[in-house]
């Protein structure tokens, strides 16, 4: 089974809880690092993952809190750029990314709901285009048979099974026979 269904078949809330989890490891991981080693990519791993499968509001609200974990693990892990007047420019470029992250997901996500609805709806015209081709046939030619035969738009005409042409060519044979003895019949 692949992971990525397994995953989505969760309740959304499961999904944030798990996400929620993953970011205080993260966070944690991010306080037992150095403030040089940046952990900054992976915050944004449960943020588009709660911002495609939980919308656009929980993903928001991740990125808040994701901002706020690593404002925390990076003020508690004493980097010196959050003690001067950088403080302003990092935190709000690191909130900005995340927002950025989360907006990002949603719209993809919102994106891809409308091509699978788009790809559903046009298989259902091809469907109902299919049916009533074949009533037209069936109506043109009184039978049904014939639009029956002819399978779907594009493809060749359904062979007859072997079974049933060598019983169709078995009872012409016995018919041309029983014709040519009446017909002999007739002569005599």
């Amino acid at each position: 089974m692949n992971l990525a269904k397994a995953f989505a078949r969760q309740s959304p809330r499961s999904i944030a809880v798990e996400m929620a989890a993953l970011l205080l490891v993260i966070g944690e991981l991010d306080l037992i690092t150095s403030y040089q080693f940046r952990l900054l990519p992976f915050y944004a791993v449960p943020i588009f993952a709660v911002a495609w499968f939980c919308g656009k509001r929980p993903g928001l609200l991740t990125a808040l809190v994701s901002g706020v974990i690593w404002w925390c693990a990076n003020w508690f892990g004493g980097d010196p750029d959050l003690r001067t007047w950088i403080a302003i420019w990092e935190t709000g470029r690191h909130f900005g990314f995340f927002l950025v992250v989360a907006l990002a997901a949603s719209a993809l996500r919102t994106k891809s709901d409308m091509a699978a609805a788009r790809i559903a709806l046009l298989e259902h015209s091809q469907r109902l285009e299919r049916v009533s081709s074949d009533r037209a046939t069936s109506s043109i030619f009184g039978t049904t048979a014939n639009a029956r035969a002819a399978g779907p738009v594009g493809h060749p005409p359904r062979r007859t099974p072997p079974t049933k042409r060598m019983a169709f060519h078995r009872n012409a044979l016995q018919f041309a026979q029983n014709m040519s003895i009446l017909w002999m019949k007739n002569l005599a």
